[in-house]
């Protein structure tokens, strides 16, 4: 409504100027037309608007000559071709307003939709990690202390079975659980020895390690990197990383993890496998949710939970770093993880 105050006040202003000092002002009447098409949103408005200036104009061509010379004018070539091009333009401008509007509404009810889906699928996945995680710990809490007490062979066997199968469901809980307020990741800052951090993750791996005779390679030494870094959001990162390149080795297999300046202001640290590489098909989907839907075993029968990379590429962002893949099918892949002077003691 203010715009068109607006509109019709400006629109006063040039009736006036044109009646009482006969400056010309009336043939920018038509002006005001195209600016009530573009914001003018009720289409009785403009109708009634541009009706109003049509005779405004109209009015103010007969009041300044009289009728005889006023219609030679108006039957003038130059002012019918004046008259063509206003209602060309108006055409044009409700045409591609029509379709901007209509783009909008798709939009906005797309937009609904999306933002609904978003909401209940939160909503459930909160739930489930939330109805899920206390048995789980609960289980895991209760084969521990078993696996601490005298067993023979078979029950040993199955409590270890039990134990990594509640292990692997908290893992995957607590990724959905840190999957809904990825983009509000917290990060305390800490100076930690990036060697020590890989040395924790890897001791929690070598039942896994030890199982597929996996020969991993740490080739930096302690405190060759400090870094300020979030410790425990890290250590999930490389735990995940760690955990992949494992998980889709062979049997016998190599891992390597290297750490290098790439310039004077970033660091590269990369963990490379030899297994089985990733195909072409998923690459673009790789750090994505998109890539639950496409999750792939290990070569052992490991299960994956598809949501471990995206994970790892928020707590990265969050540190202002870069993550990437090289990676070709049957040869393994090289995870680089990019890190800025920002970070680096």
């Amino acid at each position: 409504h203010l715009r068109m105050i607006v509109i019709f006040f400006a629109s006063a202003c040039f009736f006036i100027g044109s009646y009482f000092f006969h400056n010309g002002a009336e043939y920018f009447l038509f002006t005001n037309i195209f600016a009530a098409l573009i914001f003018c949103d009720i289409e009785s408005q403009f109708y009634g608007y541009a009706v109003l200036i049509f005779s405004s104009f109209t009015f103010l061509k007969i009041s300044q000559a009289n009728y005889s010379d006023w219609l030679n004018e108006f039957r003038s070539r130059s002012t019918i071709n004046m008259l063509l091009v206003v209602i060309i333009l108006i055409v044009i401008i409700r045409f591609f307003k029509a379709i901007s509007f209509n783009f909008i509404d798709k939009l906005e009810a797309t937009s609904k939709v999306f933002e609904t889906q978003k909401n209940e699928k939160e909503k459930i996945l909160k739930i489930v990690a939330h109805d899920l995680r206390n048995p789980i710990s609960g289980i895991l809490g209760l084969s521990k202390i078993l696996l601490n007490k005298e067993n023979d062979e078979s029950n040993i066997k199955s409590l270890t079975l039990i134990h990594d199968a509640a292990n692997n469901s908290l893992e995957f809980v607590n990724e959905i659980m840190q999957i809904q307020s990825a983009s509000d990741i917290q990060i305390k800052l800490t100076e930690v020895d990036l060697h020590k951090i890989f040395e924790h993750v890897i001791a929690l791996q070598m039942d896994a390690i030890d199982r597929k005779k996996i020969q991993l390679t740490l080739n930096f030494t302690r405190n060759s990197f400090l870094l300020q870094l979030d410790e425990a959001k890290f250590s999930r990162v490389f735990s995940n990383l760690i955990h992949n390149a494992i998980k889709f080795s062979h049997i016998g297999g190599q891992i390597e993890i290297n750490a290098n300046f790439i310039d004077t202001s970033h660091l590269m640290i990369s963990i490379k496998d030899y297994g089985i590489g990733i195909p072409k098909k998923y690459m673009p989907f790789l750090f994505t949710v998109v890539m639950g839907s496409k999750k792939r075993n290990g070569t052992a029968g490991e299960i994956s939970h598809g949501f471990g990379l995206i994970i790892c590429k928020e707590i990265i962002e969050a540190h202002k770093g870069v993550i990437s893949v090289i990676s070709n099918e049957g040869e393994g892949s090289v995870f680089n993880i990019v890190l800025p002077k920002i970070a680096i003691n």
